[in-house]
């Protein structure tokens, strides 16, 4: 038989990679990839939580605060120049970004329902919690290689990082 599980936390998620590499001349090479996944939780706030049993008689995947989603997004490309069989160049670019959101929160906050004897949950808190976040990552990195001689390999380089993040968020914790 198959029964209610309402302390299940987990929703379905999904995670997808990928990797090109070109021959661009006979010294000179390009690899572009990335990876992309996406999740999603009930969201378990504290005021929120489903917990010690008293929750058994809920639908599952009910919660009072909502879902969490998150997006994941990486990406690169990488471009390789061999000036000699002993130098080369190496120029990499690359950019980030992750995303927060909540979905189906309540529109309001109020109290937990509890059954007559005062232990099984009829109704979950419900709590409005409202969360946004945004965070984004540009990356440039050059780099110089050489093997002067058998015993003396040379390697410098520069990296340039860039950040953008925001977050927002709006609780409403209601009457206690």
């Amino acid at each position: 038989s198959l029964r209610p599980n309402p302390a299940r936390r987990q929703r379905s998620d999904w995670q997808f990679t990928g990797k090109l590499a070109f021959d661009l001349t006979s010294n000179m090479n390009l690899k572009v990839g990335g990876v992309y996944g996406t999740r999603s939780n009930y969201r378990v706030t504290r005021d929120a939580a489903l917990a010690d049993g008293r929750a058994m008689y809920l639908p599952t995947g009910l919660s009072g605060a909502g879902v969490e989603v998150y997006n994941d997004w990486m990406g690169y490309a990488v471009l390789t120049h061999s000036l000699s069989p002993r130098t080369l160049y190496e120029l990499r670019m690359s950019y980030s970004y992750s995303q927060e959101d909540s979905l189906d929160v309540p529109r309001e906050s109020y109290q937990v329902v509890r059954d007559t004897d005062g232990w099984f949950t009829r109704t979950p808190q419900q709590v409005h919690d409202t969360r946004m976040r945004e965070q984004r990552r540009y990356a440039l990195k050059f780099d110089f290689s050489s093997q002067v001689t058998k015993g003396n390999f040379f390697k410098a380089g520069t990296e340039m990082t860039w950040f953008r993040t925001w977050v927002w968020q709006q609780i409403n914790r209601g009457r206690t």
